[in-house]
């Protein structure tokens, strides 16, 4: 496989990094290398790509949901579904927060934007996640200079 060919070469790269740092401890007397916890030096690359795996495979779960809800924009909701669909990710669920669905409040709530912000969809109103408005005043208007 090709993902294994690139693990095998960042190891190895690693390795190498390792192998100049211990070189250099070694001769300056470094605090590092009389610490009591030892790491080895594949660890760090093995867990950066079960990571990175972890967050690819959720992302794809999670625009699966986004897909069968005929949107194009994956939201928070996608992600807390994607680690609800399977008992993998149970670890998760106290992490990912909870969005309550749009119709369980009554009414439409506006959408999310990437900031946090919700805008009204009526006006030129800013709403904030706490639901305070900001004092009206006149809408923003082209600069007059």
């Amino acid at each position: 496989m090709k993902s294994d060919d690139i693990i095998s070469s960042e190891l190895e790269r690693e390795k190498e990094k390792a192998a100049g740092k211990e070189d250099i401890s070694a001769g300056a007397g470094c605090a590092a290398a009389s610490s009591r916890f030892m790491i080895a030096g594949e660890a760090p690359v093995l867990l950066g790509k079960a990571c990175e795996f972890l967050i690819k495979e959720l992302t794809a779960r999670a625009w699966r949901h986004t897909e069968r809800n005929r949107r194009r924009t994956l939201q928070r909701q996608d992600v807390h579904a994607a680690v609800g669909e399977s008992e993998v990710y149970d670890f998760l669920i106290d992490i990912v927060p909870r969005v309550p669905q749009q119709g369980t409040q009554g009414g439409a709530a506006p959408p999310q934007t990437a900031t946090g912000a919700a805008y009204n969809t009526q006006g030129a109103e800013q709403v904030t996640k706490e639901g305070a408005a900001p004092a009206p005043g006149p809408p923003p208007g082209p600069d007059p200079s």
